[in-house]
This record gives structure tokens, C-alpha cells and sequence, in this order.
């Protein structure tokens, strides 16, 4: 489990990097962790980094977030958040989705 600041270091980093915040009651964070591992894997090539947040162990990074649905999927581009999404979100949606700004990572 990585730190609050070791969080902070990735989400500044010129790395893109997708952080999902769960629940371990949460029913839809399985579907987005596997989502979030086949993007990973179909997108090697622009270093996608994907990191999953418990949120009762990060209590301080959700607030300062502002992640209130869950479980919540956010990416970060050059420290900057570009795209959040709420629920369950299918990879192909993911996808999608992110597909113009991951090229740009």
C-alpha cells in the first residue's frame, strides 16, 4: 500500500496515472479493477500506471480529492486531474473514454 505522499509523488509526476478509490463492500469495484488492469495492458506504451486506492486507508487523500462517489476511477495527467468518473465503468467505456488523452501521456 503506498503512502499519502508516495500518492501525491505519482499524481506530480509526468506518468499518467489512473487512481481507482473503493470499498471493500463495494460489488462494482471488481468490474473497475479488472477494467483498469486490461487498460493498463492494452496501453503499455504510454507508461499508464493505475493504482488501487482503499479509501478507508487513505481517509486524508480522499478528502482532499474530493472523492465522494464510489468507487470513484480519476485520472492525472503532469499533476493535473483530467477525467473522473462515478460506479462501475466497463473498460471498454474506460476506453473510450481516456483513449485521446492517454496518447498524450
Amino acid at each position: 500500500m503506498k503512502s499519502k505522499k508516495e500518492i501525491l509523488e505519482l499524481i506530480n509526476s509526468e506518468q499518467a496515472l489512473v487512481l481507482h478509490f473503493y470499498t471493500m463492500d463495494c460489488k462494482k469495484h471488481v468490474e473497475n479493477k479488472k477494467s483498469l488492469r486490461q487498460l493498463k495492458n492494452n496501453h503499455k506504451a504510454c507508461s499508464l500506471k493505475t493504482l488501487n486506492v482503499l479509501i478507508d486507508k487513505q481517509l486524508s487523500l480522499v478528502d482532499e480529492l474530493d472523492i465522494d462517489g464510489l468507487p470513484s476511477t480519476v485520472l492525472f495527467l503532469g499533476g493535473k486531474e483530467k477525467w473522473r468518473r462515478a460506479g462501475g465503468v466497463p473498460e471498454e467505456k474506460i476506453a473510450r473514454e481516456l483513449k485521446h488523452l492517454i496518447v498524450v501521456a
